[in-house]
C-alpha cells in the first residue's frame, strides 16, 4: 500500500502540487521529495532531491539541477546552519552485517542490516558527487572535497578528499580555530562578516 501512495505521490503533476503546498514560501525546488523532515525555511534546495527523517538547519543550500543529470538522497541526517551542499549528495545511514554467516538481509527486521545516523555540524561545505557513511559526524568547518567517500569523523576546520577521505590539511591555525570554535558565530547571525 505504502509503494502504491508513494508511486502515485511521485507522479509528475501530483508531487509538483503536493510540494507547492506544503513548501510555500520555501525556497525548495518543486523536484525535491521531502518526507519525514524539518526544514528551515530560510535552507534551499535546488533540483532534484530525495530527502528522509533528516534535519536542515538555516541558511543551508544543497545544490542540484531540474535536468536529472543530479540528484541528491539525504536519509537520516542532521544538517547545522550555513552549509554549502554540491549536487549528486549521497548520505548511507544504512549498512550491512558482515560479522554474519551471510551479507544478505533475509529479514528487514533482524541484525542484518546497521543503522547509523549521520551528523553534519554547521558551516561546512561539501563538493559534489560525495558520500557519507552512517556513524559519521562531520565538524564545524570542515571541507569535504568533490568525489570524495568519508568513512570516518572530521576534525573542526580541516579539509578532507579521497576515498576513503583522508585529511589533506587544517583551513586556519590551531588559535583561530579555537576562537571560531568558541564564537560559533553560526547561532548568533546572519552574515559572519556584520
Amino acid at each position: 500500500m505504502i509503494r502504491l501512495l508513494y508511486f502515485c505521490y511521485s507522479l509528475y503533476p501530483i508531487f509538483l502540487i503536493v510540494n507547492f503546498i506544503r513548501y510555500f514560501g520555501y525556497k525548495i525546488s518543486p523536484y525535491a521529495h521531502i518526507f519525514f523532515s524539518k526544514i528551515d525555511p530560510s535552507t534551499e534546495i535546488r533540483g532534484k532531491c530525495l530527502m528522509e527523517h533528516s534535519e536542515v538547519g538555516k541558511y543551508t543550500a544543497i545544490s542540484g539541477d531540474i535536468l536529472g543529470s543530479s540528484y541528491s538522497q539525504i536519509r537520516h541526517t542532521k544538517i547545522g546552519n550555513y552549509c554549502s551542499i554540491g549536487p549528486n549528495f549521497v548520505t548511507l545511514p544504512y549498512g550491512h552485517n558482515y560479522n554474519n554467516i551471510s551479507t544478505y538481509l533475509f529479514k528487514r527486521n533482524d541484525k542484518s542490516e546497521i543503522f547509523n545516523e549521520i551528523i553534519i555540524d554547521n558551516d561546512v561545505w561539501i563538493g559534489s558527487n560525495v558520500i557519507i557513511l552512517g556513524g559519521v559526524k562531520i565538524a564545524n568547518g570542515s571541507v569535504i572535497g568533490a568525489g570524495s567517500v568519508v568513512t570516518k569523523d572530521t576534525q573542526p576546520y580541516s579539509i578532507y578528499v579521497g576515498n576513503p577521505a583522508k585529511l589533506l590539511k587544517y583551513r586556519f591555525h590551531k588559535k583561530k580555530i579555537n576562537e571560531l570554535l568558541k564564537s560559533a558565530w553560526w547561532n548568533k547571525t546572519k552574515d559572519p562578516y556584520e
